[in-house]
């Protein structure tokens, strides 16, 4: 937020400033003001807030992130209005990494003793990564089949940073979940019937990355680990045998 004022004064606006850095608090107010968070919370004049008086929302690490990607979507808009955020498709791995800093700067949440920025925008990203694809990505009407499938790997895979084989193929499970509920396929059935077309779009992306673990495989074995993850997906490990 000392960022924006900075910038704001830069550009003669010094009044307008304390307008929209009240704006940037309101969209991290209902975090700030959580009564689970035990700093003392001031806003952007210093003056001290009491926190929200009815029962906390934020009760463990799991909705911390989701009122994070709350936070991100009214970010954005206030930002966009401002003129200072380009809307690419993609989220924003700088805009994720601001939340994830001032969430720890100006909160204590007991669940969050220890941890880093990175960590957390890590894990905002991925909350909110998923709960994108609880909706899944609609085709845009007049959408070609290849700029479909172009935006389904920005969407997934090229929002994020992978480092491992296993993290790639989560992303692309959801690619291939999209794909098969917009082609209307049988998820059942022990292989998935995609259209060829759809099949050569995915695996068309797939040789669009050079990620170190994915040297040495050729596309097509990218692809058939990616269904057998897609099968998979939702497998539980079985109770122990009683002896």
């Amino acid at each position: 937020m000392e960022l924006m004022n900075f910038y704001f004064k830069d550009k003669g606006k010094d009044e307008y400033a304390r307008v929209f850095l009240n704006k940037i608090w309101k969209c991290y107010e209902d975090i700030f003001l959580d009564s689970n968070n035990r700093k003392e919370v001031k806003d952007y004049e210093d003056k001290v807030q009491s926190k929200h008086g009815s029962l906390p929302k934020i009760r463990n690490y799991k909705s911390l992130l989701g009122m994070a990607g709350r936070t991100y979507s009214k970010l954005r808009d206030v930002y966009k209005e401002e003129g200072l955020f380009e809307e690419q498709g993609n989220l924003s791995n700088e805009l994720v990494y601001e939340i994830a800093g001032t969430i720890l700067e100006y909160t204590d949440f007991y669940f969050c003793r220890g941890l880093s920025t990175p960590r957390l925008a890590k894990d905002i990203m991925d909350s909110m990564i998923d709960y994108l694809h609880n909706g899944l990505m609609v085709r845009e009407t007049g959408q070609n089949d290849e700029s479909y499938v172009n935006g389904l790997f920005n969407r997934y895979v090229g929002n994020r940073e992978i480092k491992c084989y296993y993290y790639f193929l989560k992303m692309c499970v959801k690619v291939l979940h999209s794909v098969c509920e917009d082609c209307h396929i049988d998820t059942n059935k022990p292989e998935l019937q995609l259209p060829d077309n759809m099949r050569h779009e995915i695996i068309r992306n797939i040789e669009n990355y050079d990620f170190p673990f994915l040297r040495g495989m050729s596309s097509d074995d990218v692809y058939t680990d990616i269904q057998l993850a897609f099968r998979d997906k939702d497998w539980k490990l079985p109770e122990p045998d009683k002896k």
